[in-house]
């Protein structure tokens, strides 16, 4: 059967600190059926220091949508992620990211991603930010990853200005 989607609705910030640490949907290794993805609302959303929202598949299905909608700013710092993943062995397609907010930050090593190692598309991440994104030392990408079968859904940012700086990448590849 299906994982279910993560639904959270939040007043006020939400936030996601350390390693080890996450909001995640997946379809575990061997299962069959479909994540169904996270849907997160906030005043404003910060992933921190190696934690993780994740909506993944190891087994057959696909990885599942997220869909982030912040008032204010989302912050992903120090080696934080936020992913739509086909993983190795995994069958089926990232559903994509999708987020808007004020502004984007990802910096210190963090990614805002979809990719595929597996067979399945890298599913679409598509940015809507009123005032600024700024990526420093870090990564908005939509991969496949050698080995893996599928084509990248491929990155839209939409803003008012854009930084990418020391070793940051917006990106897709296969």
């Amino acid at each position: 059967g299906d994982a279910g989607q993560v639904q959270i609705d939040a007043r006020g910030d939400v936030r996601v600190d350390g390693p080890n640490t996450g909001i995640v949907s997946q379809v575990g290794l061997s299962a069959m059926g479909d994540s169904g993805g996270i849907v997160l609302s906030a005043n404003n959303l910060s992933v921190l220091n190696d934690a993780v929202l994740s909506a993944g598949t190891l087994g057959a299905g696909n990885a599942g949508r997220i869909a982030i909608s912040a008032i204010g700013d989302v912050l992903v710092d120090a080696n934080a992620v936020i992913d739509s993943s086909v993983l190795p062995g995994g069958t089926g397609d990232s559903d994509g990211i999708v987020l808007s907010a004020d502004n984007l930050s990802v910096l210190n090593g963090s990614g805002l991603n979809t990719t595929t190692f597996g067979m399945g598309n890298s599913g679409r991440v598509e940015i809507n930010v009123t005032e600024d994104i700024r990526l420093v030392d870090g990564l908005i990408g939509s991969a496949v990853f050698p080995g893996a079968t599928g084509d990248s859904g491929g990155i839209v940012l939409s803003t008012n200005a854009l930084s990418v700086c020391n070793a940051s990448e917006n990106s897709t590849r296969t």
